[in-house]
């Protein structure tokens, strides 16, 4: 049911509204968060948990929702990747900057759905060498359809004028699949 509820969800991070829907809660986070606090293990723990907490969230505010899906950047595409695995309910990601070669991939074998991973060529962070073998290594399996893209140019960030190409993409995909009956 569209329309904002009465009661906001008590998460650490999360803002209302999104270039698809003004009801959508998404959730983010200051990349220097990352860096600072308990070890790695303790934060991804927690931000697998906000992350689940949300869908729950959003799951009771459309109980008739067709799709459900998980996004993310950078860290948060591992965590969403996280949360694929452990919800059959998610029938399509989006992966922005995967980290791959920071954090291991290995655990989406199999992937239980299809999805698109976006990185540029230019992203000093994650590396596009270390992007490529995640998603050849995906590739491999049957059942989903991995869509790979890389922005000519791109870094980690998408920076101007890199974002309206990362944003159309994005869009595009997903408007796609919505019309598509895959997983």
């Amino acid at each position: 049911q569209p329309g904002a509820p009465d009661k906001e969800p008590n998460l650490p991070f999360y803002r209302r509204g999104s270039f698809f829907d003004p009801n959508v809660l998404t959730l983010w986070s200051n990349h220097d968060e990352y860096v600072l606090g308990p070890p790695i293990e303790l934060r991804s723990r927690k931000k697998l948990s906000d992350a689940a907490s949300a869908l729950d969230y959003l799951q009771s505010m459309n109980n008739n929702s067709k799709h459900c899906w998980v996004a993310g950047f950078s860290f948060g595409a591992w965590i969403g990747m996280q949360l694929l695995m452990r919800r059959p309910e998610i029938t399509g990601f989006i992966s922005v900057s995967p980290p791959a070669n920071m954090y291991d991939f290995s655990f989406l074998a199999p992937c239980p759905s299809s999805g698109l991973i976006i990185n540029g060529t230019e992203d000093r962070i994650a590396p596009p060498a270390d992007t490529e073998n995640l998603v050849e290594k995906l590739h491999e399996q049957r059942g989903i359809t991995i869509t790979h893209t890389q922005l000519s140019g791109a870094g980690h960030f998408f920076e101007e004028p890199h974002m309206d190409n990362l944003m159309d993409h994005v869009t595009g995909y997903v408007k796609r699949r919505l019309t598509e009956n895959t997983r």
